[in-house]
């Protein structure tokens, strides 16, 4: 029951009448059926609820009715009113969206036991670190205007469980002061630790508000240490080569927003607040972050592997400008085979062509 409980609690649900009540409950594992008695003269007679482990339904085939605000609201004033409801030991978390419950398993995200730490987590302040690893990898930063509402207690135990396992969370001038920013440490760029780092984001999505500046950042690792006085002229030239992303990809469709002031289109320069940030090349452990993203973005994964596809076409550019060699006027042909699907979705018609002949031009 006490999984239940979470599972059902709303984001602000309401008792529209007085008329309808509950019945009964009967619970059998992660499954849950409710009768409902409707008096109310149009509607009147005894209606079903199902949870299935999750969706929410009724029977009488409404998305969003009195029904299941009447069974979601009388549940969910047993959990968020008493912390004892919510169970430490919880190998699922459950969490409700509209009418939709996920399923989380705390275990296969690396999050077991993380119910046990319900407080306001700590918040850093901003800080700006690197780590050189032996493998390419990515890192994220990632905005949240705090917890949804009803959904506090939640949202603190999986933040406070990510600090424990590596990562920080800090404050951040561009979002509410309720919220932080959660950055991930060093991720190898494998399937495995990749799948997972997603999962562990789409957690959070559901725990979170998201606004207008949540922003959603990737950093990703350089095989080598570049060269200063190459990266001076280089910047400017590449910027005019970059136009072309803009132009072949629907940059607004995969980052789930569109450019603002902390996020702009490419000018004649790079700057760090463009899209794309090329600013931390010249350190001494060089990175390139695509800073386009937001957390309401469809996909996380796909702004992911097309951060990698930006450091295969930046690192191409570098290579051809340093050795003085010639630009393929096709970008797709410097990105790796298996990034170019997770391109391909967003790609307007002109570049179909292209894309096919990176695809081909990877396979022979």
């Amino acid at each position: 029951m006490q999984k239940l409980y979470a599972a059902l609690c709303p984001e602000g649900g309401r008792i529209r009448s007085p008329k309808v009540t509950v019945q009964r409950i009967f619970v059998r594992g992660s499954e849950f059926e409710a009768t409902v008695l409707d008096e109310r003269k149009r509607t009147r007679g005894e209606y079903r609820i199902t949870f299935d482990g999750q969706n929410l339904t009724c029977s009488c085939g409404k998305e969003s009715c009195d029904h299941l605000d009447k069974v979601v609201t009388s549940v969910s004033r047993l959990t968020h009113y008493k912390r004892s409801f919510i169970d430490p030991e919880a190998e699922y978390l459950y969490v409700r969206n509209r009418q939709s419950v996920y399923r989380i398993n705390l275990k296969e995200i690396g999050l077991e036991k993380a119910l046990k730490n319900l407080y306001l987590p700590y918040k850093n302040g901003y800080s700006k670190t690197r780590v050189r690893t032996n493998c390419e990898s990515v890192g994220v930063e990632y905005e949240t205007y705090g917890p949804r509402n009803g959904w506090y207690e939640e949202y603190n135990a999986v933040v406070n469980a990510l600090v424990e396992r590596g990562w920080r969370y800090e404050h951040d001038a561009s979002i509410p002061a309720s919220g932080g920013e959660l950055k991930s440490p060093p991720i190898e760029f494998a399937p495995e630790p990749i799948n997972l780092l997603v999962k562990r984001l789409e957690t959070v999505r559901l725990l979170s508000k998201h606004g207008e500046y949540s922003g959603f950042h990737v950093h990703v690792s350089f095989p080598e240490q570049l060269d200063h006085d190459t990266l001076e002229g280089f910047y400017a030239e590449f910027a005019q080569q970059l136009k072309n992303i803009e132009r072949y990809v629907d940059l607004s469709k995969l980052f789930g927003r569109g450019f603002n002031r902390y996020s702009s289109r490419l000018g004649n320069y790079i700057i760090r607040y463009c899209w794309l940030n090329l600013e931390n090349l010249k350190s001494n452990v060089p990175t390139l972050e695509v800073r386009g993203g937001s957390t309401k973005a469809k996909s996380y994964k796909d702004i992911i592997m097309f951060t990698i596809a930006m450091k295969d076409l930046t690192y191409g550019y570098y290579r051809s400008f340093k050795d003085k060699t010639s630009y393929h006027t096709n970008p797709f042909l410097y990105v790796r085979k298996e990034l170019l699907k997770y391109i391909e979705p967003y790609t307007v018609p002109e570049a179909k062509l292209l894309l096919w002949q990176a695809y081909m031009r990877r396979e022979g």
